[in-house]
């Protein structure tokens, strides 16, 4: 899944190009994500196939966003016709760095629950250091 997000990535940054610097024309990159929309369908076969549902529900997430991402750019190359307009450009940007976001959040979230939790651990002990001269039948 990294690649293909990767390979859209790329693709996104190369429609972004002026047409001489430009690897392929809108037709052929359109032609390009379609292949790579089809192999995300070949990987979706596969991953039904994966009997561990947190793994196949954490792959199957992972392959729905790459669709939703090579879906919105087939459309904004759809929908344009030669030069980009930059609120298409804009939209291309959001749809290509919106990974990166969501990684890198997701990523501080994880390293701020393994804190909270060595926290939680560290006062557990505290309330049953405090509470263990209590004589809770007495109270």
């Amino acid at each position: 899944m990294q690649l293909i997000n990767k390979l859209i990535f790329d693709a996104i940054q190369d429609v972004q190009l002026d047409d001489k610097k430009r690897k392929r024309t809108n037709l052929e990159m359109y032609e390009y994500v379609k292949g790579l929309d089809t192999e995300l369908d070949e990987y979706a076969a596969l991953a039904f196939k994966i009997r561990d549902r947190d793994l196949k529900k954490e792959i199957l997430a992972e392959i729905q966003d790459c669709k939703d991402k090579t879906f919105n750019f087939m459309e904004v190359l759809r929908s344009t016709q030669g030069k980009i307009p930059n609120a298409q450009i804009a939209k291309l940007n959001d749809l290509a760095y919106k990974g990166v976001k969501k990684r890198g959040m997701q990523k501080k979230l994880d390293e701020r629950a393994l804190k909270n939790e060595q926290f939680y651990k560290k006062l557990t002990k505290q309330v049953k250091d405090v509470t263990k001269d209590f004589k809770l039948d007495t109270l």
